[in-house]
């Protein structure tokens, strides 16, 4: 039995809350709108569930999967195995979204997706973490003409990680110039063994997992061809459970680990964080001229969970200026006397000027657990684990995972620092109300630039899961 990055993140999330209590911060509540577009039906009709991310197609339509339902599974699953779907905009006079379910994931192939991008060429790839040995990456494309429809063809398939090749995907993958595609897995990399407990009477592999790189069909070669270009090894000086990448202007591929590195001395009830460490952003840099082999480096150690964060999750934004902009999901715990872990917070990598030298991070908010009085505000949230979204005017969007009381997920706005001050400020743009989902990570929201306005999912809100709209 493997231990890999989801089954993780759900211990971490749980332990977390229960730890925790009420973790809020001083944050003001705008009067922004929210927006339900569709609230899914599940069984074999519908798909239910949501967990990636959405792609804002030009026509304005949004496209995203299902994790479960749909009817695509026969003698496995009695709902079905996930879906493709599209959001129609309101037709003129209309005021409702109209759903289309495009593709129903069967047994014999990919199923249970949970990740979606549309890479810089334009094309659409998928990560589904069920199927055949330890899940695939799929590739989605448009009709061709008005007389065919959408299509969904698995292009690679993880085997066995006893091989090395790694096992269920754990990002969406990133495209370079060439067409070569990169992501990170689960498996592949076992680092170490947890010894034998009364509810597992043998000893549990601990998987670090792996970065690949997919090369496309090329020649007589009809088949694409993976290569680990990194093995994790997740002790002091290493990371350890990668998450997504993203690639910067050089074919360098950045990421977190959520474990992995130094830091996190925590209490005895678990002590399985203690010995994996606070999380890493890492760096993988392409061979150099005349060389095959890549070389990783870390630019962070996080070192919370007292003076600074702990534990990331979500994905990595790149900006123009070349600095990183994430979240972790515990952390900063000091800023209210000493609780166990803290509520998380927001931070900055910027690179040295030079190029060489040491990455500085900023702290840019501190998810703490009340407000600048001393008061309990059920509204506010804490532990942000999505992308962050860099808007306009340098506002940083994201959603935080928990809350209490009547809100779990909230989505907020960071504002920089106004001319002559030095602090960011927050606002909470929506607070869900509580759905027990705090198992599961946040789906990333996507941002539309022609309006300014936001589309996320939430994977069990509604009952089954629905797809919401926020104006800023």
């Amino acid at each position: 039995m493997k231990m890999g990055r989801r089954m993780l993140k759900a211990l971490l999330i749980a332990v977390l809350v229960a730890e925790i209590g009420l973790i809020l911060s001083p944050a003001s509540i705008a009067a922004s709108t929210e927006k339900t577009l569709y609230k899914f039906k599940g069984g074999t009709a519908d798909g239910a569930n949501p967990r990636s991310g959405l792609i804002l197609l030009s026509d304005g339509s949004l496209l995203g999967t299902a994790y479960t339902a749909g009817g695509g599974c026969p003698g496995l699953s009695p709902v079905g195995c996930g879906v493709l779907f599209q959001l129609l905009p309101p037709s003129p006079g209309s005021t409702s979204w109209t759903e289309k379910v495009l593709y129903r994931f069967s047994k014999s192939e990919s199923f249970s997706p949970y990740g979606l991008t549309q890479t810089q060429s334009g094309a659409i790839y998928g990560v589904a973490g069920a199927g055949l040995l330890g899940g695939t990456i799929f590739k989605v494309e448009p009709p061709k003409d008005a007389n065919s429809g959408w299509t969904v063809t698995t292009i690679f398939q993880f085997g066995d990680n006893a091989g090395g090749l790694g096992s269920y995907p754990a990002s969406t993958v990133v495209e370079d110039a060439s067409g070569n595609l990169y992501g990170t897995a689960d498996g592949g990399s076992t680092c170490g063994y947890l010894p034998p407990s009364a509810s597992i009477p043998f000893p549990t592999a601990i998987s670090c997992g792996i970065v690949y790189k997919l090369s496309p069909p090329s020649g007589s070669n009809s088949a694409w061809t993976e290569t680990v270009i990194y093995s994790f090894k997740g002790n002091s000086n290493d990371g350890d459970l990668p998450g997504n990448l993203v690639m910067g202007p050089s074919g360098e591929l950045y990421g977190v680990t959520t474990a992995g590195g130094k830091g996190c001395t925590y209490t005895a009830n678990v002590q399985f964080y203690q010995e994996r460490g606070c999380g890493t952003v890492f760096k993988v840099s392409p061979p150099a001229p005349g060389t095959s082999k890549w070389t990783e480096s870390i630019i962070h150690f996080f070192e919370g969970p007292q003076s600074d964060g702990a534990h990331p999750i979500g994905d990595l934004n790149l900006a123009a200026d070349g600095s990183l902009y994430g979240t972790t999901v515990s952390g900063y715990a000091g800023e209210d006397g000493g609780v166990l872990f803290g509520g998380g917070g927001v931070f900055k990598l910027t690179p040295p000027v030079s190029g060489k030298g040491s990455w500085t991070e900023t702290t840019l908010w501190r998810f703490i657990p009340h407000d600048v009085k001393g008061e309990i505000d059920y509204d506010l949230g804490y532990e942000p684990d999505s992308k962050l979204i860099l808007g306009r005017s340098g506002v940083l969007y994201g959603t935080t995972t928990a809350g209490s009381g009547p809100t779990t997920e909230v989505v907020f706005a960071l504002h920089p620092p106004v001319k002559g001050a030095k602090n960011w400020t927050e606002t909470i743009l929506h607070a869900f109300p509580n759905s027990n989902s705090f198992e599961l990570p946040s789906p990333n929201m996507t941002f539309d630039n022609k309006t300014g306005n936001l589309f996320g999912v939430s994977p069990f809100l509604g009952g089954k899961g629905l797809v919401f709209e926020v104006t800023p």
